[in-house]
Formats: C-alpha cells, structure tokens, sequence
C-alpha cells in the first residue's frame, strides 16, 4: 500500500454517539421528565442518566434479537427506572411514562456538534457509510432530522443484516455496498468493543470517537479523536488512520 490516506475509499461512521446525539438527547429530554414527575426526582439527573442507559443497552440486546419489540422495551425500561428511584409504578403508568419520552426525545433530536461540516469535508474525496445497530426507520428519522441525510451515501442496519456489530457479516455487508475492501475502509465510532474492534478484526482501520476523554484501552489499534471540530484537522486524521500495529492478533481474537 501506498499511503492510508490515498488509499481510503469510504468512511463508514456509528449513528448513536457519533454523528447523532443520543446522550445529549437523553439528558434533555430525562431533564424535562424530571421536572415533571416527582417520581424521578428521588436522583440526580447525572444518575437518572447513568442508569437509564444502563437499562437501554441491557434490554436494548433482546430487542435486537427479535426476543422482544421496541414498545415492551421501553415499558420495562421505565418500570425498572423508576423502582430503582425507589417508586413503585404499574404497566399502565409506565406505558404513559414511555409515551411522554419518546416524543420529547423526538422533539429534541439534535446532531453531535461539528457533524455536518465533518461530513461535507469527508465526501470531496471518500464516500460516507454508517453501520448502525438499530432499525432502519429509526435510523433514517435521524439522519432526516438532523440535516444529514443528503450528506449520507449509504446506510447498514444490524436489521438488514440479521446480526450487530461487532459481528464481522455487518462489516463484510457495507463494505460490499461501498463497492471496496477492507483496507481502503475506515470505521468512526464511540463504542471500543462494537465499532473499533468489530472492524479492525475484519481489517477496517479503526478512529475511536472518545467524547467522554476515557483511557484508549490500546493506543496501537485505533486513532483517537475527542471531537469532530474543526473539520479540516478531523478528516485528516480520519482519512490517515493508520493500520493496527497487531491487527493479525485481533483478527484471531475471536
């Protein structure tokens, strides 16, 4: 290979997190129930956070796998969230709860910050994937959303696909979208062990998107970035992300 950079085709980026605030969109929208009800004022809203989300990624694995569908998920999710306020509720009340949520997290849907102009740069010369673990539908609401979709030239969801990441058939997928092979790929994402790596066992290079500045659990593996601003600086570190340093290890780490 010549040099990463010239050799990158496509920049497949997670949604969640990375291009579309989940965080940020929670923390508004538990800040407004909150305020709302008493019954989860019991905690700070820094807790309420930590454990509402807590919740989703636990419950959020059944609903990937068909055990389960997106509205019983969410009347759990708030059943379980307000008994660990310390307040008891029926189905009835935490159906209502998770009806009061969902249209305030839609209401207040918003990009990560830098996003657009990240992805603008990045299309001059490379195409722009995501691979995502969630729904189609769901996912294309964001993007439509959040202004991005046009800055979008394909999407794969652990939905199409049948598996999440960090399976390798998730990756295999929109690398055969992209139309290239796995060394002239790139992969952005916040979560180390789904999105970083999931793609680096298939021969992805790696950019782990580090908002919360955690410990890099290995700084030979990936590149780091801990914000998508300014957009030149970013692109460049992400078109250059270099190959792991071990990446046959990786691979057979299965």
């Amino acid at each position: 290979m010549s040099n990463n950079r010239s050799d990158t085709k496509v920049v497949l980026f997670d949604l969640d997190d990375t291009l579309f605030d989940h965080r940020g969109t929670t923390l508004r929208t538990l800040e407004v129930l909150r305020k709302k009800h008493k019954e989860l004022r019991t905690r700070t809203l820094q807790e309420l956070e930590a454990r509402y989300s807590e919740l989703l990624e636990e419950i959020w694995i059944d609903v990937l796998r068909g055990k389960m569908s997106v509205e019983e998920s969410r009347i759990i999710r708030f059943q379980l969230l307000v008994e660990w306020c310390g307040n008891k509720i029926d189905r009835e009340e935490a159906e209502q709860f998770a009806t009061e949520y969902r249209q305030l997290y839609l209401d207040l849907r918003t990009p990560v910050e830098g996003a657009s102009e990240l992805l603008s740069h990045l299309r001059q010369s490379v195409k722009i994937g995501i691979v995502t673990n969630n729904f189609v539908q769901e996912q294309r609401d964001k993007l439509l959303c959040c202004g991005l979709n046009h800055l979008i030239d394909f999407m794969v969801t652990s939905e199409e696909v049948g598996v999440p990441k960090p399976e390798p058939e998730i990756f295999h997928a929109a690398l055969d979208v992209a139309g290239c092979k796995a060394h002239q790929a790139v992969m952005v994402g916040d979560v180390w062990e789904t999105d970083i790596i999931g793609a680096t066992r298939v021969g992805i290079r790696g950019v782990w998107f580090n908002r919360l500045g955690l410990s890099c659990p290995d700084t030979s593996l990936a590149a780091e970035i801990r914000s998508l601003i300014p957009a030149r600086e970013v692109a460049d570190k992400i078109l250059s992300a270099p190959i792991p340093q071990h990446i046959d290890a990786i691979r057979s780490h299965r």
